[in-house]
C-alpha cells in the first residue's frame, strides 16, 4: 500500500544502540517486591498498573469461589492448567481458549479448573475418580525440565507416577508443547518412565507441533509413538470459535504494530550478546517509526519489564500495552486489532495469528521455529542471533505493507489445517470419552 512517504534509511551507527547501559536482568522476588521494580522501569504506569491488578485479584476471587462450588458437583470436567497467572499472558488466553473450544465442539461442559503445580494426593485422586467425568491437562509449553520448583513428575504437571496410576478417570492431554529453552539441562531420569505411563494412560495425547512430537518420541518406546498425536494450540485457531471473530476477521491494515520482547532466561536466550542482539531489532524500530509505524510494546510478563526501558531508549515514540494484568477478551481484543505483531514469546505469535494478523518471530527458542514450519511459512521468522536481523524486520514489513491482502490470503491458507485437525481430534476425543463410559 503506498503512503506517499519518503523512505527512510537503516541507521549505520553501533548496531548495540544504548543497550549497552541498560539491564536486562527481569524483576525477582515476592509479588510485593514488584512496585517497586515498577517504579524504577516504568513510574508513570505504577498506578495503572495497580488498577489492572485489582481487576486481575477480582477475576481470581470470582474462579475460586467458581470452583469450590463445581467441585462439590459431579460430572465436571477437570482443568489442570496455569489458572489466570499475573506473568504470563499468553496461559491467560491459552487456558481459556482449550475450553472454548471444547465448548464449542463438543457441547457446554461444567469445568474445574487446578493448578498443575500443585502436588495432587491420594484425596484428590479419589475425588476425581468419583465426581469428574474428565480429566484435561494443557495445553502449553509443559514439559520442561527446569520448572519453577521440584516436581513429583520431572515435568510441570506435580504429580506422583504411583498416583497417577490410580486414576480411573479418562485423561485427556492436549496441545502441550516440548518447552526445553536452549541450553536447558536435561530431563531428571524420572521424567522417562512418568510421560510413557501417561501416554499409555491417556484417552488422547496431543502435542501442539511437530518438533515437539519429534522430540517427545526421544523419550518413548517406539510402540508408543503412534498414540500421540498433532494437536495445535488453540490460540492459533482462536477467529474460527471466539464469540468476538469470525472465522475470516483480521485487523484493518494500518502502519501498527505490536513486538513483544522476551527476559525470561535471557542467559538462555541471548548469552552474553544482549545488547548486540536486542540493538539490532531497534535500528529496526527506529527505522519503522521513521516510516510512520506506530509501535506498541507488548509486556507479557513480569519477566519481560527490561523491554520498557529498552523500547524508550530508542528515541522513538511507543506506546506501552502491559497485557498480562488484562483479561482473557481483552488479550484476545488487543491481537485482533493489531495488523503486525512482531514477537519472541510464543502465545505472541500465535494469539496474533489465530486472529488472522501477521507475525514476525524472533526465534530464540525452537518453539517458534517448530510453530513456522507447522504452517509452511519459516520466513514469517529469523534467528535473532543473526548479523542480519535489522534488514530481515524491515523487510518483512515492507512486504506485509506492499500488499496486506496477500498476507492475509496467506495466514487463511496456512489456518485452515490447524482447524481441521483440531475439529478431527476433537470428534475423536468425543468417541473416546462415550467408549469410556460405556465401559
Amino acid at each position: 500500500m503506498a503512503d506517499g512517504t519518503t523512505k527512510p534509511s537503516i541507521s549505520k551507527q553501533d548496531p548495540a544502540l544504548s543497550a549497552k547501559k541498560l539491564s536486562f536482568t527481569p524483576p525477582s522476588g515476592a509479588l510485593r517486591k514488584r512496585p517497586i521494580a515498577r517504579l524504577k522501569t516504568q513510574p508513570d504506569d505504577l498506578l495503572p498498573s495497580l488498577v489492572r491488578f485489582g481487576g486481575y485479584a477480582l477475576r481470581r476471587g470470582a474462579m475460586k469461589v467458581e470452583d469450590y462450588a463445581k467441585a462439590a458437583s459431579t460430572g465436571y470436567f477437570l482443568h489442570y492448567g496455569v489458572h489466570d497467572p499475573r506473568g504470563n499472558a499468553g496461559d491467560t488466553v491459552l487456558y481459556r481458549a482449550v475450553r472454548g473450544v471444547f465448548d464449542q465442539q463438543l457441547g457446554k461442559q461444567s469445568w474445574v479448573r487446578r493448578h498443575l503445580r500443585n502436588p495432587t494426593p491420594t484425596s484428590d485422586v479419589e475425588r476425581i475418580n468419583r465426581d469428574a467425568a474428565a480429566i484435561v491437562i494443557g495445553g502449553g509449553g509443559l514439559m520442561m525440565s527446569e520448572t519453577s520448583r521440584p516436581t513429583a513428575s520431572g515435568w510441570q504437571w506435580d504429580i506422583s507416577k504411583a498416583e497417577m496410576e490410580k486414576i480411573t478417570t479418562p485423561i485427556i492431554v492436549y496441545a502441550v508443547g516440548y518447552n526445553q529453552f536452549r541450553g536447558s539441562k536435561p530431563f531428571e531420569k524420572g521424567f522417562n518412565e512418568h510421560i510413557e505411563t501417561l501416554v499409555r494412560q491417556s484417552a488422547f495425547f496431543g502435542v501442539r507441533n511437530s518438533g515437539s512430537l519429534e522430540r517427545l518420541k526421544d523419550h518413548l518406546p517406539a510402540e508408543l509413538h503412534a498414540k500421540t498425536s498433532f494437536q495445535p494450540c488453540p490460540t492459533t485457531v482462536l477467529r474460527q470459535f471466539h464469540p468476538s471473530m469470525t472465522p475470516t476477521s483480521h485487523a484493518t491494515p494500518s502502519k501498527t504494530l505490536a513486538i513483544n520482547l522476551a527476559f525470561d532466561k535471557p542467559e538462555k536466550r541471548y548469552g552474553a550478546d544482549a545488547d548486540k542482539i536486542l540493538g539490532r531489532v531497534g535500528k529496526a524500530m527506529q527505522w519503522a517509526s521513521q516510516a510512520g509505524w506506530k509501535i506498541k510494546v507488548a509486556v507479557h510478563g513480569f519477566d519481560d519489564d527490561p523491554a520498557v526501558p529498552f523500547m524508550r531508549s530508542l528515541g522513538v515514540p511507543v506506546e506501552i500495552v502491559r497485557v498480562n494484568l488484562l483479561g482473557w477478551n481483552d488479550i484476545v481484543k488487543f491481537y485482533a486489532e493489531t495488523p503486525v505483531t512482531i514477537g519472541m514469546r510464543g502465545h505472541a505469535q500465535m494469539i496474533p495469528f489465530g486472529c488472522g494478523n501477521a507475525i514476525i518471530s524472533l526465534i530464540s527458542h525452537d518453539k517458534l521455529g517448530f510453530f513456522l514450519k507447522d504452517i509452511g511459512h519459516p520466513e514469517w521468522g529469523f534467528e535473532m542471533s543473526g548479523a542480519s536481523v535489522t534488514d530481515q524486520i524491515v523487510a518483512d514489513l515492507e512486504q506485509y505493507w506492499a500488499d496486506p491482502e496477500k498476507r492475509h490470503a496467506a495466514i487463511s491458507a496456512a489456518q485452515a489445517p490447524l482447524w481441521e485437525t483440531t475439529k478431527d481430534n476433537l470428534a475423536t476425543i468425543k468417541r473416546q470419552l462415550a467408549n469410556w463410559k460405556s465401559q
